[in-house]
């Protein structure tokens, strides 16, 4: 199977600023830090909640995030974004066309699709439904299974494979950011960007042969996957 696997935030839903808004009032709150507390990340390697959340606690505090506060965050964090929906209930939506392609990856025969986000996945799940994406259907794994993004992907891929009992042919990640693309690289996987402006320049930069502004329609995306798998099979999942 050709297996496609999408990242969440600023791909197939349109999430900032108030995702990561919501994170930082989470992490402060159960820091206990003041609101204008500086939220700089410098240095960090992997690009994920889990990460970015214990460098923030080193940073801060001196020390490493407890189990007991990263219980706390994730459910704080939640509250926070429920909170965001009812003031908004259009500040998480989905990225144009991502519905039909999430749709039209599943039935089309020899390609499945699957979910490999940096958030955790409570959260994740959340800003789906908001957005109206959630499938139960699709495999997903998230910064609660892993902190690299690397391992997040592979943990994803290894799931859909468990799930349609298929080897995998070919396999494309489709993300916004350069660390999408930068671990796409490492796994020797196929790699689609999902973005405009000065984001869809520094993925172009940076190597990225593909980048949309969006899914629609879904057969332009569908050709540009097809295209991407021709010009290079990836050495495994």
């Amino acid at each position: 199977m050709h297996l496609v696997v999408f990242d969440v935030d600023g791909t197939l839903a349109v999430t900032a600023p108030v995702d990561m808004e919501c994170f930082w009032q989470a992490a402060k709150e159960i820091f206990r830090l003041p609101s204008e507390y500086p939220t700089s990340v410098e240095g960090l390697k992997d690009v994920t909640g889990i990460a970015i959340l214990s460098l923030f606690c080193e940073q801060a505090l001196a020390r490493k995030i407890s189990v007991s506060e990263l219980d706390r965050f994730k459910r704080r964090f939640v509250g926070i974004l429920e909170a965001a929906v009812l003031k908004n209930v259009n500040c998480f939506r989905a990225m144009p066309g991502a519905a039909d392609v999430l749709a039209a990856v599943s039935a089309t025969a020899g390609f499945e699709a699957a979910i490999a986000t940096g958030c955790f996945r409570h959260s994740a799940e959340f800003k789906l439904q908001s957005a109206g994406l959630l499938d139960p259907d699709i495999p997903i794994a998230s910064c609660d299974d892993a902190r690299s993004r690397e391992e997040i992907m592979t943990i994803s891929a290894n799931r859909a494979v468990a799930k349609h009992g298929r080897n995998i042919s070919a396999v494309t990640y489709v993300g916004d950011g350069i660390w999408d693309f930068r671990a796409a690289q490492r796994l020797g996987w196929d790699f689609i960007g999902i973005g405009t402006g000065d984001a869809a320049d520094q993925l172009l930069r940076a190597g990225a042969v593909t980048v949309l502004p969006h899914f629609s329609p879904s057969e332009k995306f569908l050709d540009a996957i097809s295209k991407a798998a021709s010009r290079r099979r990836p050495s495994g999942a």
